[in-house]
C-alpha cells in the first residue's frame, strides 16, 4: 500500500514539462517587483531622514539667531586710581617668574680636585679663606644667582601700598548687554550702585581699599546675577575666579641654621624657615641651600619650605674655609619682582688632618711641628717641599723640623704631602716669612780741628753685621777725590789752613733679602783753623 510520499511522487512525474517552466517564470518575476519596491522603499526613507535633519538644522539656526546669549565671567584685573581716569579697562599688573630651572656648577671629588702648591687652593695653617667670604652673604647671593637661570613666566600680581584704593575689573562677555545686578567679593555682596562710574554691562569697575594688610591679598568672586526680563539668573564662570594684590611687607621668610657637623671634608646642618605670610609659597618661589667659596657656587640643593630640612655638602677640601647659606628665589612684594635672597650664611672652616704649629721664624730659619688629628689613621708626611713664590727651592726631608740658611726678608710657602684613608695624595701648606734684617746707619762727626788738620769719628749702628765701611774719599774744591790711605784713617793732615775739606764714607750691607748690595754714603765738610796774619 503507498504512502503519502510515494503519491506525491506518482503526481509530480505526470505533470507537463511546460506547465513547471511558466510557473517558474512567474515566480522569478514576483521576486524581481518585490525587491525593486523594498529598494525604493528604502531610498525613500533615507530622503526622508535626511531632510527631516535639514529642517531641524535651519530650525537650530533660526532658533540660535533669535535666542539670548548667556553672559559668561571671563575674569579681573586690578588698576590703580591713576590707570582708572578715563579708562575703565585699563589695568597695571607685574608678572611674577614661574618656577625656576637651574643649573648648577659642579665640583669633583678626589684628586683632580687637589691644590696645585704653592698658589692653588691648599689647606694649611692658617686655614684657606678667600678675601670674598664675607658675613653678610652678598658674594654668595650673586654668585648663586648668576649660576641659576631664570625662565617662564608665572601669575599676574599688583603691587600695593598699605591703605592704598585699587581697583577691580570684572570682565563678562555680554553681548545681548543684560544688566548686570550683583556679585559677591570675598564673601561680601556688591550691588549694581556701587560701581564705579566708567562701568558698563561687560566690565564692572569697584574701588577696593587693601587696608592694613601685608603680604599677598587676594580677591575672589563667585555668584554674578544678571536680569533677564523678570527672572535672575546666574553669569557663567569661565575665568579664574581669583586675582591678587601684593602689598609691602617687613615680615620676609627667615632662615634658622642650626645642629652644624663639621668633618674634614664635609659638612652637615638643619634648616628651619619662617615664612608667616607664605611669600615663598604664594610666588611660587623656590628654596635652596647652597656651599660658596669665596668664588663660586660649588653647589645647590632645593630643599623645602615646610619642614626642617637636613642639609649635608660632601667633596670639600680638609682645612679650608667655606660658607652655607639658604636662599630663597621669591617676590619680596617691593615692586622689583622676583629675586635670589640669602636668609642666612655662615662661614666655618673644615678640619685638618694634620696641620703646623708651634712656627719659630728669624731672619734665616724657621722651627716648626706637625700637630695631627687623633681620629686620623695614617699619620705621616710622605714629601715635603719649599717654594719661594712660584720657584722650587728644595725638596726637604720629610722628617725634618727646621729649615736653615733662608733668606731674610723673604716670603716661603711649605708644603707637606700626605695620604687620607682612601689613600690620596693630600697637601697642607704653611706661609710664612722670614724676619727681616736692620738696614746699618752712619754717623760721622769731626774733631781736633787744627790749621792744617782735622780728625773723625765714623759712627756705625749694625746689629746683624751685615755690611762694612768700604771707601773714605778726601774732597777739596775742583781737585779729585783722594782715597785715605787705608780703611782704618780716621784723620788728615798737611792740609791748608782755613779751607774747606769734605770727608767721604762709604758703608755698604747686604741685608741677605735676595736684592743684593746696598751703600750708605755720608759726607763730613770740616773748615781748618785760619793762621794768624802777621802785624809790623
Amino acid at each position: 500500500m503507498k504512502n503519502k510520499n510515494d503519491w506525491k511522487l506518482d503526481l509530480l512525474s505526470k505533470i507537463d514539462d511546460e506547465i513547471i517552466e511558466r510557473n517558474t517564470q512567474k515566480r522569478c518575476l514576483r521576486l524581481k517587483k518585490l525587491a525593486l519596491r523594498r529598494r525604493v522603499q528604502r531610498i525613500t526613507g533615507v530622503s526622508a531622514a535626511a531632510g527631516l535633519l535639514l529642517v531641524c538644522g535651519v530650525i537650530f539656526v533660526l532658533f540660535s539667531l533669535f535666542s539670548k546669549q548667556v553672559p559668561v565671567y571671563l575674569g579681573m584685573t586690578i588698576s590703580s586710581a591713576e590707570s582708572q581716569v578715563g579708562m575703565s579697562t585699563e589695568h597695571t599688573v607685574t608678572p611674577l617668574s614661574a618656577p625656576i630651572s637651574y643649573a648648577v656648577q659642579t665640583f669633583a671629588h678626589g684628586e683632580e680636585h687637589q691644590p696645585k702648591p704653592p698658589h692653588g687652593d691648599v689647606a694649611g695653617v692658617p686655614a684657606h679663606k678667600n678675601e670674598n667670604l664675607d658675613d653678610a652673604g652678598k658674594n654668595a647671593e650673586d654668585a648663586a644667582g648668576n649660576t641659576l637661570q631664570v625662565s617662564g613666566s608665572g601669575a599676574d600680581i599688583y603691587y600695593a601700598k598699605p591703605n592704598e584704593d585699587i581697583y577691580i575689573t570684572i570682565h563678562i562677555d555680554n553681548p545681548d548687554s543684560f544688566e548686570i545686578l550683583s556679585f559677591t567679593l570675598n564673601g561680601k555682596k556688591y550691588s549694581s550702585y556701587m560701581f564705579e562710574e566708567g562701568s558698563d554691562m561687560e566690565n564692572l569697575i569697584l574701588k577696593v581699599n587693601v587696608g592694613d594688610a601685608e603680604g599677598v591679598v587676594e580677591y575672589t568672586i563667585d555668584a554674578i546675577k544678571y536680569v533677564d526680563g523678570t527672572a535672575i539668573k546666574d553669569v557663567r564662570m569661565e575665568g579664574d575666579k581669583t586675582v591678587r594684590a601684593g602689598v609691602a611687607t617687613d615680615r620676609q621668610p627667615a632662615a634658622v641654621l642650626f645642629g652644624e657637623r663639621v668633618d674634614f671634608f664635609n659638612v652637615s646642618f638643619n634648616v628651619s624657615i619662617t615664612d608667616s605670610l607664605d611669600l615663598i609659597a604664594k610666588s611660587q618661589g623656590k628654596l635652596y641651600a647652597m656651599i660658596y667659596d669665596g668664588e663660586n657656587v660649588l653647589a645647590i640643593n632645593e630643599i623645602s619650605p615646610s619642614e626642617i630640612s637636613n642639609v649635608s655638602f660632601d667633596g670639600l677640601m680638609p682645612n679650608t674655609t667655606y660658607q652655607y647659606a639658604v636662599g630663597a628665589y621669591y617676590d619680596k612684594l617691593d615692586g622689583t619682582g622676583m629675586g635670589l635672597y640669602v636668609l642666612n650664611v655662615k662661614t666655618f672652616t673644615t678640619k685638618a688632618p694634620v696641620l703646623f704649629e708651634n712656627l719659630q721664624i728669624s731672619t734665616t730659619q724657621v722651627n716648626f711641628e706637625f700637630l695631627w688629628d687623633q681620629a686620623f689613621a695614617n699619620k705621616q708626611i710622605s714629601a715635603l717641599t719649599l717654594y719661594r713664590g712660584e720657584e722650587k727651592v728644595a725638596d726637604v726631608d720629610p722628617d725634618a723640623t727646621s729649615l736653615t740658611d733662608l733668606l731674610s726678608n723673604t716670603a716661603y710657602t711649605l708644603v707637606a704631602e700626605y695620604r687620607d684613608g682612601n689613600n690620596t695624595s693630600r697637601l697642607i701648606s704653611m706661609e710664612f716669612a722670614t724676619a727681616a734684617k736692620a738696614i746699618p746707619s752712619l754717623v760721622l762727626t769731626s774733631k781736633d780741628v787744627t790749621q792744617t788738620s782735622f780728625g773723625f769719628d765714623a759712627k756705625v749702628l749694625d746689629v746683624d753685621a751685615v755690611g762694612s765701611i768700604t771707601a773714605i774719599e778726601l774732597l777739596h774744591g775742583n781737585d779729585a777725590p783722594v782715597p785715605a790711605a787705608s780703611l782704618d784713617v780716621r784723620s788728615f793732615d798737611g792740609l791748608l789752613s782755613n779751607n774747606d775739606y769734605t770727608v767721604r764714607v762709604t758703608y755698604t750691607y747686604d741685608l741677605n733679602d735676595g736684592t743684593g748690595a746696598h751703600t750708605i754714603v755720608k759726607d763730613l765738610t770740616v773748615k781748618t783753623l785760619a793762621k794768624a796774619t802777621p802785624s809790623l
